[in-house]
């Protein structure tokens, strides 16, 4: 069988100010890029973005089409000019993957060496105890991107901006800090994390692998295709989990039993989250907020 790579062919269509947004505080551009992907079903593509937004869109094409918005806000005029200097995207390519990231003077200069498979890990991309930007109001990249629909995605932002997903087949992560999650029309998605924000989550075809669904402030909305088979878990410190699956479908699970040695005698704690069993059961799915509920649905 013959092994194909990802080839990935860098094409700048355009880098462009808009002076519609330009001032002596704040300056814009639209940045656009196409790669070439010859077989989506191995390609990866990893996005690390600080600030700003991830508007990501699957379709039955086979380049990975950007247009990122970089926008820069400084307190004093006179810092523009070097703020703008140390905003860029960065770009690694290796094989059969794309890291996408922004790019600062706390960047990890040596990122290009490090293995793809710790891309994920932030301590690998940025200098750990690095200061940037105190003196920078705002710096922020809004991306709106076109991918292969099986390829694998592996995405995360900070601050000031949500992530969408519509229309994937492959692997996919996400992870957010300060903004919602949704995933629209997706099937393997293996993991979905914020802090600040409501998750939802509307499948194509039920779950075939296991996968964690958290946020820690805000609700948690999943739409299933009918007929879901699956093992449920569920824990909420302020919250409550409704579904309108049928009764007759569910099964609770047990909860997880140890011994605790204590000093005058044998103790029992029980671990673990809720759990129920639909139907023959199946992947596990945990689901898990702090101040929010979850709502599972079939349709």
């Amino acid at each position: 069988m013959k092994n194909w790579l990802l080839v990935i062919s860098l094409a700048i269509l355009t880098t462009c100010g808009l002076p519609g947004q330009s001032s002596k505080n704040l300056r814009s551009e639209i940045i656009k890029k196409e790669f070439t992907v010859n077989n989506s079903e191995s390609g990866k593509l990893y996005i690390r973005n600080i600030s700003g937004g991830l508007d990501i869109q699957g379709y039955e094409g086979n380049q990975i089409i950007l247009e990122i918005k970089n926008t820069v806000k400084v307190r004093r005029e006179t810092d523009m000019e070097k703020a703008w200097a140390e905003n860029e995207l960065g770009i690694v390519q290796r094989g059969d993957a794309v890291l996408l990231y922004h790019k600062t003077p706390c960047s990890n200069e040596n990122i290009s060496t490090v293995n793809t498979e710790e891309w994920g890990e932030w301590n690998q991309l940025y200098k750990n105890n690095c200061r940037w930007d105190s003196d920078y109001e705002d710096t922020k990249f809004d991306y709106v991107i076109k991918v292969p629909n099986q390829i694998l995605l592996n995405v995360s932002t900070v601050n000031d901006g949500d992530i969408i997903v519509k229309n994937t087949k492959g692997e996919l992560n996400t992870n957010n800090v300060n903004g919602a999650i949704t995933l629209e029309n997706v099937s393997n998605v293996k993991e979905v994390h914020t802090i600040n924000g409501d998750v939802k989550l509307v499948f194509s075809q039920n779950p075939s692998i296991d996968a964690r669904y958290y946020t820690l402030n805000g609700d948690i909305n999943a739409v299933f295709k009918k007929g879901l088979s699956s093992n449920l878990y569920f824990e909420s410190f302020n919250g409550d989990f409704y579904t309108d699956i049928d009764d007759s479908a569910i099964e609770a699970l047990p909860l997880k039993v140890e011994k605790a040695k204590e000093s005058k005698g044998v103790a029992y704690k029980v671990g673990g989250k809720a759990g129920i069993k639909v139907r023959n059961g199946g992947p596990k799915l945990e689901f898990e907020t702090f101040n929010g509920d979850v709502y599972i649905k079939e349709q």
